[in-house]
């Protein structure tokens, strides 16, 4: 099945440019870094599923960056690789769910202070 612009023609390059900056939609930045993963080169590298990825991403176990809304996720290997993520990993390939206290939270605001004023 061939995409068609919205007047029903073929898409050819010229109308892929001519598109793109009517759009303002800049070109990919080349060779990606080695050691950015999209979520489905991640949660497999993990050995585990999209739904387990996104569970980690949502409890804060492990960080994505995107370039622009819609665009692939990238997530560090390095950070796949780290102690703490590999930990969450290891429980939740064991139970099936992301336990809570394994995960970091020095970045929530606390609601009440640690110490009385």
């Amino acid at each position: 099945m061939e995409l068609l612009t919205p007047q029903q023609l073929s898409w050819t390059k010229d109308r892929v440019v001519s598109f793109r900056r009517h759009h303002r939609i800049r070109l990919g930045s080349g060779p990606q870094d080695p050691d950015l993963l999209t979520g489905q080169q991640a949660a497999q590298y993990l050995g585990i599923s999209r739904n387990g990825l996104t569970g980690l991403l949502r409890v804060g176990a492990v960080h994505k960056r995107q370039q622009t809304d819609f665009a692939p996720w990238r997530i560090s290997k390095a950070e796949l690789d780290s102690e703490r993520v590999q930990r969450v990993v290891r429980a939740l390939k064991a139970t099936g769910r992301i336990p809570r206290d394994l995960v970091n939270c020095d970045d929530q605001l606390a609601i009440f202070p640690d110490e009385p004023s």
